[in-house]
């Protein structure tokens, strides 16, 4: 159905932009070593090499895999993609230095890319929702998929949750494509500014502990590594503690009032609500 040139087209700038970010990174800790003045001998950049490809393979390997993804078909996708990938790493790590291993490493990479979630970084994508009534239900369902592209005669997709009416569950917003403002009027709150204020309440938290922590060594220096542990305790409850009591506050105070009044609207004004939704993320998009 899709002509060979095109796949390798495809499989050729996925993995192109895969490999373009890891030499940015490469570049980065190189310039970084320079301004701390740290002598980097050849092993040395060998070895920080290596160690970047090891650190993008694990967390390549952190993304849950596309649908359908089967061990054979890996191995037929490795096979079919070999020489577009070898292409690459030759041309876009140039005559960097390294081993064997860590030439192999980066073949792994490239193939956990091209087989995880994790594509969807690669921008290359498009959703796909199906929304309504099966020969045998009583209520609305909806299941949306994300098709990331195509290699080697193989389809790159996956199936998000899918998303259903019940009797315990009148209504469901449900956000696709760009869903940063539909979240923000559900929730309440941007999500990148909530995940930055959880990820900073939780520095704040530790370096409190920690400046507590570097008091009691002074005044009491027999007390302090049993402090430590019951403060690194109590630390690692409360913040869980916060987390949980802001998300109840959140869904009291804006989900579940939006929820009630999305379960009783009509047709045609749900259409509007949808419609009022698209229009704001649009504004924003325009805007910022």
């Amino acid at each position: 159905m899709f002509p060979k040139e095109l796949q390798d087209g495809y499989a050729n700038s996925t993995i192109e932009s895969f490999f373009s970010h890891v030499r940015e990174r490469f570049e980065e800790s190189v310039n970084a070593s320079y301004h701390e003045e740290k002598r980097l001998t050849p092993a040395g950049v060998k070895r920080m090499f290596a160690n970047l490809i090891a650190d993008e393979l694990r967390q390549s390997k952190k993304w849950p895999p596309l649908d359908e993804i089967t061990p054979k078909r890996i191995a037929k996708l490795r096979s079919g993609c070999a020489r577009t990938i070898g292409e690459l790493r030759k041309r876009i790590f140039e005559k960097l230095s390294m081993s064997q291993y860590t030439s192999g490493r980066i073949i792994d990479f490239a193939v956990e890319v091209l087989t995880r979630q994790r594509l969807t970084q690669s921008g290359l994508g498009a959703g796909v929702v199906i929304a309504g009534f099966g020969e045998t239900e009583h209520f609305p369902q909806l299941i949306s998929f994300e098709v990331l592209g195509i290699a080697d005669d193989f389809p790159l997709y996956f199936i998000n949750s899918p998303a259903s009416i019940k009797h315990s569950h009148e209504a469901v917003v449900v956000p696709l494509a760009q869903h940063e403002m539909v979240w923000t009027f559900m929730e309440g709150i941007d999500p990148d500014l909530q995940k930055h204020i959880g990820k900073s309440t939780g520095e704040l938290f530790r370096q409190t502990a920690s400046i507590i922590l570097d008091t009691l060594k002074t005044d009491y220096p027999k007390s302090s590594p049993r402090f430590g542990k019951r403060v690194q305790r109590a630390v690692d409850k409360l913040l869980p503690d916060l987390y949980n009591e802001w998300r109840t506050f959140r869904r009291r105070q804006y989900t579940d009032p939006v929820m009630n009044t999305a379960a009783s609207l009509p047709k045609d004004e749900l259409a509007a609500m949808a419609e009022a939704l698209v229009d704001l993320t649009r504004f924003k998009r325009r805007t910022s």
